[in-house]
């Protein structure tokens, strides 16, 4: 598994537990309570310029206050001893595989299947390039329409290098989970039980922002 992070993996983590704090309910609790979701959040929770209009916050968008007062305390903590900070079994990596423990225990896995990186285009090339020596030349591997442009590229990448043989499943917008779940039974059934030998399924899709049904692609992968 990879989890993806940026400088501050810890920080990471932190927004993971941020969510898990304020899943199943209507807003975000907060040192001053809970805040309902809106216009009311983005003042309080985030730094956002008010007079900007922020249409595409997920591409590049900023982290809540508290996490990013957390992220000042850990850079406080690399100043105060930067000798320490960086020595090789000590410092910073300590706290990294403590961030690893604990991110093992939120999604269900062993700590040594947590692998971090510096982004989600690292993490998957990492991946992929560590696939496609494994398999023959005419290898099938599986992308939805839908990708996100790097998993593409990555992927036409490795199938020149493998000489492996990539299944499109073109999936058109508008349209709903059945049809997406519909298309993708079809191409595996197209090309045999054994004819795919991995697939790569975006969780949350970019462009366009969507949601897709990844529990339902892994099964209908595996079976």
């Amino acid at each position: 598994m990879v989890v993806t992070t940026g400088w501050s993996t810890l920080i990471g983590f932190l927004v993971l537990l941020y969510l898990q704090s304020c899943s199943g309910s209507n807003c975000v609790p907060t040192a001053d309570g809970c805040i309902p979701f809106g216009k009311e959040t983005k003042e309080k929770v985030f730094m956002m310029d008010p007079t900007a209009l922020v249409v595409n916050h997920g591409s590049y968008g900023g982290v809540p206050r508290v996490i990013f007062n957390a992220e000042v305390e850990w850079m406080k903590k690399m100043e105060e001893n930067t000798f320490y900070w960086f020595l090789p079994v000590m410092g910073y990596r300590l706290h990294l595989l403590e961030a690893r423990e604990e991110i093992a225990k939120y999604v269900g896995v062993a700590t040594k299947d947590i692998v971090l990186v510096e982004n989600a285009s690292s993490g998957i090339n990492a991946v992929l390039r560590s696939l496609f020596p494994l398999y023959p030349h005419g290898t099938k591997i599986l992308r939805l329409s839908l990708a996100y442009p790097m998993v593409q590229h990555t992927m036409s990448y490795i199938a020149e290098m493998g000489k492996l043989e990539i299944v499109d499943v073109v999936v058109d917008i508008p349209t709903d989970e059945a049809t997406i779940l519909k298309k993708v039974r079809e191409a595996f059934e197209e090309h045999g039980q054994n004819g795919i030998a991995f697939a790569v399924f975006d969780h949350i899709v970019s462009m366009p922002c969507a949601i897709l049904p990844i529990k339902e692609l892994i099964e209908i992968a595996h079976s």
